[in-house]
């Protein structure tokens, strides 16, 4: 008998469950909760190793210096390709820069194998290409916006490709194997090529050539067979999806205080580790280094680079005597505020791992004050190894809540404004 009551029910069969007058589909006792069982953190480590060799061909790439927003210098890298028409660069990079858009174009693309073009709208914007080791060796470019330029991934030269040949000893290369991680930014078609290149061409070998260019000697042919043993790990960890969630649901109000999470309580013990091992000695702070654990065992020495960017350096001095006075200044300076300090000499000698911390001069002819200023560069690091930055712990973002800076800039009649004194 269809849509009837309980008590009108001709089939008088008990739940077996609740022994009472309905079916077993319907009895609120007849659930399972193993749907609503909280699901843990699993994770799934799957490793690997493999040997190969590899017989790579070198194209013709530069490590390049670009202006970012803040007017600091980021290394990119570029592919020379007089075979192109146009020059290109990767969207996402032209976004990161902030590079100024000239004019949009309408575009026919053509790709290998293709067997017809295609049309697009594209950005047309302005970059200044920059020498690493010599900022005056410049190039203005305009590129053209595009999602990709390289699938493959295009190697630098070797680490001691200088010792296989001894033309390359002492010469600035346009490429490094520091920058091996990095993907190629922008593509320089045959528009650009001629202004880029200088004209001198070294045969290295029956295979490979060096090709002075505006930011070094590049390479361009087949490099010498080297084997790879590689090691690949990969760990699949699977959350909670109240963590994943917990993330949009952070209290931004004034005033509001959210539970503290795991990585601010790790902030929080290393903040106060930092302020125990503080100190003041001859009217100074002395603090230690926010060592990560088990890190700063694992710091390689790095000195065969950093000399050999030392001796470019030094290259530079003496072809520019102006920017070794300068330079000289800012370090005797540096040595009379106490920022750094000379060696002991008993120390120079010590058979332990050490970090060197490579440093260049980045010079702005526009600033009234500080034309020179030298930068430290604590990402350096053996291939393959870590850098000091690895090492370390970033600290905390001590920039605080804007509207909460907003309203407390109100409060007062008087208000201090601060700069810092040095930059490095």
């Amino acid at each position: 008998m269809p849509r009837h009551t309980a008590n009108k029910c001709r089939k008088k069969d008990l739940c077996p469950i609740c022994n009472g007058l309905l079916h077993l589909s319907i009895c609120f006792r007849n659930r399972h909760d193993d749907d609503f069982s909280p699901k843990g953190n699993t994770d799934n480590i799957v490793s690997a190793v493999f040997k190969t060799e590899v017989n790579s061909v070198l194209l013709q790439t530069c490590a390049v210096l670009i202006d970012d927003k803040q007017d600091e210098q980021e290394v990119v890298r570029l592919f020379l390709d007089n075979g192109s028409q146009r020059s290109f660069v990767l969207k996402s990079t032209s976004e990161k820069f902030n590079f100024p858009i000239l004019r949009k174009e309408n575009l026919s693309i053509w790709t290998f194998g293709a067997k017809k073009s295609e049309t697009k709208t594209l950005n047309i914007v302005k970059i200044k290409l920059k020498n690493r080791d010599d900022l005056n060796l410049c190039i203005e470019i305009e590129a053209v916006e595009t999602e990709h330029i390289s699938i493959t991934h295009l190697p630098t030269p070797d680490k001691n490709i200088d010792k296989k040949f001894r033309y390359l000893k002492n010469v600035q290369l346009a490429d490094s194997y520091e920058f091996n991680d990095k993907e190629i930014s922008i593509l320089i078609g045959a528009h650009y090529y001629y202004q880029v290149v200088t004209g001198r061409i070294t045969r290295l070998n029956k295979n490979l050539v060096a090709v002075e260019t505006l930011f070094g000697w590049s390479l361009q042919g087949q490099s010498t067979d080297r084997e790879e043993l590689s090691t690949m790990s990969v760990i699949v960890n699977e959350s909670n999806i109240s963590k994943q969630l917990s993330k949009f649901w952070d209290l931004e109000n004034l005033g509001i205080e959210a539970e503290l999470s795991d990585d601010e309580n790790i902030d929080n013990d290393i903040m106060s580790e930092f302020e125990a091992g503080i100190s003041y000695q001859n009217k100074r702070y002395k603090v230690k280094f926010p060592w990560k654990p088990s890190r700063k065992t694992l710091l390689e020495n790095n000195e065969e680079i950093v000399r050999k960017r030392f001796l470019k350096l030094r290259s530079r001095f003496k072809n520019d005597s102006s920017v070794f006075e300068d330079y000289k200044l800012v370090i005797n300076n540096y040595l009379s505020e106490n920022i750094i300090e000379r060696v002991p000499v008993e120390e120079e000698n010590l058979n332990h791992n050490t970090f060197y911390l490579p440093h260049r001069a980045v010079i702005r002819t526009d600033k009234t004050t500080s034309k020179l200023r030298i930068v430290f560069y604590a990402s350096s690091h053996v291939k393959g190894q870590l850098s000091l930055n690895d090492c370390l712990h970033t600290g905390l973002n001590f920039i605080p809540n804007l509207f909460s800076l907003l309203i407390k800039f109100r409060m007062n009649p008087i208000a201090f404004v601060a700069d810092i004194k040095w930059h490095f």
